[in-house]
């Protein structure tokens, strides 16, 4: 196979974008697309090197899995050591043990599935996981574990059928991933069979050089066809990258866009065409060739930052950190990557030894560090409690409520049953649903609760910039606007409980009109306490209670509660009702963030804790407005 430097040129294509979105530079809002650029050129160079060897009957898994062991390992080994050592000086045990869960998944190429089980993509405690980024290795690798024993099986095959096969493999894949992107966006995001696709566009180009070209080349070889189809796909990948964001429903159809451009560009843009000079050019060469490290390099580095700042760093201090990342990305290409590929300093044998004992270290310390729950004995005594929280056992007791009403669903978007002795209290809301349900369940223990709630999704008809799930929970709204009217005449009490914030606030209003017209007594929760980060991630600064607490007061944000003062007003004309969260948490504009049992008020930055809900209902009992409305029931 002959060496492109446009194709390492088109590697620095990939890597800049991606360090700049993760540096959070909002120009490169659509980033995060340069893994899709990386998947295709992937696709393309494993799929050519192993046809070409099958061709010659010289192929051999052995040599092609040693290959991949001198590409891949050193250099991510290096990265989890060194993540390894700054992890056990700022990560606090919560993140720590999720460290150490990773370091387990990446050494057996399933962080992906970590990463699905864990949470979504997007969101700020996701950027303080130092191995995040290591997802997209983890696909690559369980596709080429699969996809050298399909070629292999399917070689005694005409190469059209191999290639109809492949076409046909990746036509289901991207069918199953535009599916997945609005009906289970988190699997479709870190999981192979939504990114098949992607690798297949790199090996059916492949095929295409290999078996096609002649044909391709005698049709459209001329030159400024050959420019034409290059700058479209560099257009392609631009846009992506400039005009994507987190709403982006991904990877799904739009993912055409820097997957198909970064085709064109692997066909088109040759030595001979301007394009392919500029990406043959030496910056982009040098970039290209420590794109891998680069890549390995940005994310610990960001996270670690982001950790010691407790705030999101300054974009000056961002600027720095890309140019650093990019400066230890050359060190290790030099000392770490180009060594390692050399036969004559590092054997057959060295290489998988050399991987298999260090998998074995990888996943004996994250086991010990699993099993002892992020080491939290570093931390004084005092904070240990909340060093030991665990977020999954606080999430699950505030969500045990809710839980316990959706074993019995009156229709799908409402969970609960309809009393005929009790007053019927209807919550509605997104992932502050719960908070809701778990304050007015203590306000009102004689009552009978249902719950509509959705994570990510408010109860608003135009979603439009507010939730990337826009058209699942578009889907999911309007079935539960209709099902609300259906059921109306057998509710007594609605509370709407969900996030109150500007980009919201004409779609809420609407939404509250809309409660007014259904001639229902409601209530609405307003904004509540709301940290820039959570209280668990903080530990690690502070040796006291106090200092904590003082220092998480300082951490709270409080520019969107002019929301409450809009929404007040609008509410109370209508003749409803309007909590204060944030007045009965945060006294005179201080929140007391550790409740007087020694619980956190907040299960993360935003929600509340189930103690906190408590506290906040059982202060309810005796509000003159809400007893008077069910009185009156």
């Amino acid at each position: 196979m002959n060496y492109r430097k446009e194709i390492d040129g088109l590697r620095a294509v990939a890597v800049l974008p991606v360090i700049f979105f993760h540096a959070g530079f909002e120009r490169f809002s659509g980033g995060y697309v340069g893994v899709d650029v990386f998947f295709v050129i992937s696709g393309y160079l494993i799929t050519s090197i192993i046809l070409i060897e099958k061709e010659k009957k010289t192929f051999s898994l052995v040599n092609f899995y040693e290959r991949r062991a001198r590409r891949i390992i050193p250099a991510l080994f290096t990265i989890m050591f060194v993540s390894l050592f700054f992890s056990w000086f700022l990560l606090p045990p919560l993140l720590m043990q999720d460290f150490f869960q990773s370091l387990i998944a990446v050494s057996f190429f399933s962080s992906n599935i970590l990463f699905w089980q864990e949470t979504g993509y997007w969101g700020g405690e996701n950027e303080l996981k130092p191995l995040l980024h290591t997802w997209s290795l983890a696909v690559e690798e369980q596709f080429y574990v699969l996809f050298p024993l399909f070629l292999m099986l399917m070689w005694g095959f005409r190469r059209r059928w191999i290639f109809s096969c492949l076409l046909i493999l990746g036509m289901l894949s991207l069918s199953f991933s535009h599916w997945a992107a609005f009906n289970d966006p988190t699997a479709n995001f870190f999981l192979l069979p939504s990114r098949i696709w992607e690798l297949a566009i790199g090996s059916a180009i492949a095929f295409y050089f290999l078996y096609h070209a002649p044909f391709i080349k005698t049709s459209l070889s001329h030159k400024r066809l050959e420019e034409l189809f290059g700058w479209i796909g560099i257009f392609m990948i631009s846009y992506s990258v400039f005009y994507f964001d987190e709403h982006t429903p991904f990877p799904s159809l739009y993912t055409i866009y820097p997957t198909v451009g970064t085709a064109l560009i692997i066909i088109f843009a040759n030595g001979e065409t301007f394009l392919g000079k500029i990406l043959g050019s030496r910056p982009f060469i040098y970039i290209g060739l420590i794109s891998y490290s680069a890549y390995l390099w940005h994310q610990p580095i960001f996270a670690y930052a982001r950790q010691i700042y407790l705030d999101e760093p300054p974009k000056l201090i961002f600027m720095i950190l890309s140019a650093s990342s990019i400066l230890f990305a050359y060190i290790s290409w030099k000392y770490i990557e180009a060594p390692f590929r050399k036969r004559s300093l590092f054997s057959r044998r060295q290489i998988f030894s050399f991987t298999a004992l260090g998998s074995l270290f990888f996943v004996a310390i994250g086991l010990a560090g699993h099993f002892t729950g992020g080491f939290p004995n570093r931390y004084p005594e005092e904070l240990r409690f909340i060093a030991n929280l665990s977020l999954k056992e606080v999430n699950d007791e505030r969500h045990r409520n809710r839980d316990e009403l959706c074993k019995m669903r009156i229709s799908d978007t409402i969970c609960g049953t309809l009393s005929n002795d009790l007053p019927n209290i209807l919550v509605i809301g997104d992932s502050h649903g719960p908070d809701g349900l778990n304050i007015f369940s203590n306000a009102f223990p004689g009552a009978n609760f249902l719950i509509s709630e959705q994570g990510g999704c408010p109860l608003i008809h135009d979603l439009t910039g507010i939730t990337y799930a826009y058209e699942q929970c578009t889907s999911f709204n309007k079935n539960r606007f209709q099902e609300i009217e259906e059921i109306g005449e057998s509710i007594d009490f609605v509370v709407l409980s969900q996030r109150m914030s500007f980009p919201r606030l004409a779609g809420t209003k609407k939404t509250i009109y809309w409660l007014h017209s259904l001639d229902l007594p409601f209530a609405v929760l307003g904004a509540g306490p709301w940290y820039k980060r959570p209280a668990s991630s903080l530990i690690l600064h502070y040796k006291t209670f106090i200092e904590l607490d003082e220092k998480l007061s300082k951490h709270s944000i409080t520019t969107h509660y002019g929301v409450d003062a809009r929404i007040e007003s609008f509410v109370t004309d209508l003749g409803g009702y309007y909590l204060k969260k944030r007045d009965f948490f945060c006294p005179k504009g201080i929140c007391k963030n550790i409740l007087s049992d020694g619980s956190l008020l907040m299960y993360d930055e935003h929600h509340l804790t189930l103690p906190a809900a408590k506290i906040f209902g059982e202060n309810l009992r005796d509000n003159k407005y809400l007893l008077e409305v069910l009185n009156d029931i």
